[in-house]
């Protein structure tokens, strides 16, 4: 039952613009955990370039913003179905813990970005700077 609850839930938080092929909003997947001294966020953000994507903290708010490119298959053609998704994002995901943005590291590898953190008691404001690893 509980997995089923959560492929409806899957299936339902998907937002579909309803108009022919239009741009929209849309979410990447997010992973977040923790361990007792740190805290991790996975984002699957794929087609994304690094340059593309933004990373900030305020308290425990972390928010991803990124932008994917709008794939256009060259020599002509018509589309039959289109649904991955293009165009700009956000996400904003409320971390389980205050965290050390001094500590943070962004790390970008095969379309998933992992950030992590070291956990602490006082709060920052900062920008994360992502690194590219092949």
């Amino acid at each position: 039952m509980e997995e089923m609850g959560r492929q409806v839930g899957f299936f339902l938080s998907f937002r579909r613009v309803p108009s022919h092929f239009a741009a929209h909003l849309w979410q990447p997947m997010v992973d977040v955990y923790e361990t007792e001294d740190e805290v991790f966020v996975l984002a699957e953000v794929p087609g994304v370039d690094k340059e593309r994507l933004s990373v900030s903290v305020d308290g425990r708010l972390l928010t991803i913003k990124g932008e994917r490119p709008r794939v256009v298959p060259s020599g002509g053609g018509r589309y039959h179905q289109m649904e991955i998704p293009f165009g700009p994002f956000e996400r904003v995901v409320k971390l389980p813990a205050e965290v050390d943005t001094e500590s943070a590291k962004a790390v970008y590898r095969n379309g998933l970005l992992e950030i992590s953190f070291r956990k602490v008691s006082a709060p920052h404001v900062a920008h994360i700077v992502i690194t590219a690893e092949i």
